[in-house]
């Protein structure tokens, strides 16, 4: 059964992709609403989800402490959606995948995690592709595309 959920998940994303893009450029132009409306989309589920799977739930203070991480989670989709303004679908989700070396990197300041060499590669490799991802040539010019910066943005 594991399978099919491992292999939903990046089927769920795949379309997830395309879909935000569509909606950005062809009906929704402001980003901050898109993310408002994206984010109540999803309520209704997370809903049916706590009220069906809520055994053991304790219906205190959690629930505001739920919302406001939805909140958070939500905000850098604004700068996500606006990416997707400037650069093509592919591209934002390549450069999106900065991520995991923000998350290296303010591990090992704020906690003084170290890697191994094997990890260092696999960060360096990460790094560069997504700096390839996000370099446009203009008249013979290299440059960043404005989408580095805003996904850079959202990752951190």
């Amino acid at each position: 059964m594991w399978l099919f959920f491992a292999i939903l998940a990046p089927i769920c994303w795949a379309l997830a992709n395309p879909l935000d893009s569509s909606l950005r450029r062809n009906y929704i132009k402001n980003d901050a609403f898109l993310t408002w409306v994206s984010s109540l989309a999803k309520l209704p589920v997370a809903i049916v989800l706590l009220i069906t799977f809520s055994e053991g739930f304790t219906w205190g203070w959690h629930v505001p402490g739920m919302f406001l991480t939805g909140f958070l989670w939500m905000l850098p989709f604004i700068f996500y959606y606006k990416a997707l303004q400037f650069e093509e679908t592919s591209r934002v989700i390549l450069i999106m995948q900065f991520l995991p070396d923000f998350i290296i990197i303010i591990a090992a300041v704020f906690i003084g995690e170290r890697l191994d060499l094997q990890l260092s590669m696999a960060f360096v490799l990460i790094f560069v592709g997504s700096l390839m991802a996000a370099m446009r040539k203009h008249e013979s010019k290299w440059h960043f595309s404005r989408a580095f910066v805003l996904m850079a943005l959202a990752a951190l």
